[in-house]
């Protein structure tokens, strides 16, 4: 944490919420429904309920923005 540049109170709020668990509720209900829906990868891009090909952002940057535009 201090190689991130986290050092001080903020140091010490993050130890105190890894130590606690403080989001171990949300992280697990996260990965659950992510399960349910069949993520399987990070990242996943899905545009109106359908997988986004992030191969196609290499081949052209633009065509994220083309897909969404293209739900209009």
């Amino acid at each position: 944490t201090q190689q991130a540049g986290i050092t001080g109170a903020a140091l010490d709020e993050f130890n105190a919420c890894y130590r606690d668990k403080r989001y171990s509720g949300f992280v697990s209900k996260v990965d659950d429904e992510a399960g349910r829906a069949g993520v399987t990868s990070t990242p996943t891009v899905r545009v109106n309920g359908k997988d986004f090909d992030r191969n196609k952002l290499t081949q052209d940057p633009n065509s994220l923005r083309t897909e969404i535009l293209a739900m209009r």
